[in-house]
């Protein structure tokens, strides 16, 4: 899950503070729903008013399925 919230980043462009104008720094991410679409909620803070802005992003999750763990589990 972890890995899902750092590559949800990397696709991420700050926003602009609409008083300051200036670039946001990120603050933090969070999962906030998994079913039936993951929503991760990316907090902003602007380094120069401290002001704070909250973004969404959306990805369908992926189920994983598990490999027996030995040979009698496979039969």
């Amino acid at each position: 899950m972890v890995d899902r919230l750092k590559d949800s980043l990397t696709e991420l462009e700050p926003p602009i503070c609409t008083r300051c104008g200036i670039g946001m720094r990120w603050f933090m991410s969070k999962l906030e729903s998994q079913q039936p679409v993951a929503t991760v909620d990316h907090r902003f803070v602007c380094p120069g008013c401290e002001g704070v802005v909250e973004t969404e992003t959306e990805f369908k999750p992926v189920r994983v399925l598990a490999a027996p763990r030995t040979v009698a589990d496979a039969a």
